[in-house]
């Protein structure tokens, strides 16, 4: 993608009050969301608006992070959707961070609020 249009991009994901995504993977164990960003799947949909939703299916399910080192051995390789990508992300929950009286403050380095939203069917085509 051309560079202008990237910061266009950007610019209209930065503005936006919710990022939808899908996920890669989901894991069970932690309530976390694991996405592969690439080409057409840019990390700032996931990072820059507010909100950020994460839709999945049954698929992309695994019980622990153990079990992710398959899908991770298979995506090295190429072999495993989406293929080779820029950077992994494991997304669990909002940032959290505290000043020194200990007021802690959630979203400083992302979305005030994530939200992931398992449909119990196939949803990829």
């Amino acid at each position: 993608m051309a560079r202008p249009v990237r910061a266009a991009l950007r610019e209209k994901i930065a503005a936006a009050e919710i990022g939808l995504t899908g996920a890669d993977l989901a894991i069970a164990e932690t309530g976390s969301l694991v996405l592969v960003s690439g080409s057409g799947r840019p990390r700032s949909t996931a990072l820059l608006p507010p909100y950020h939703v994460a839709i999945f299916d049954r698929e992309v399910l695994v019980e622990s992070l153990e079990q992710t080192g398959v899908f991770f051995e298979a995506w090295h390789e190429g072999q495993a959707e989406p293929g080779r990508g820029a950077a992994v992300h494991v997304i669990t929950g909002p940032s959290r961070t505290a000043d020194i009286e200990l007021t802690l403050t959630r979203g400083v380095h992302g979305p005030k609020e994530v939200h992931a939203i398992f449909v119990d069917a196939p949803i990829r085509g």
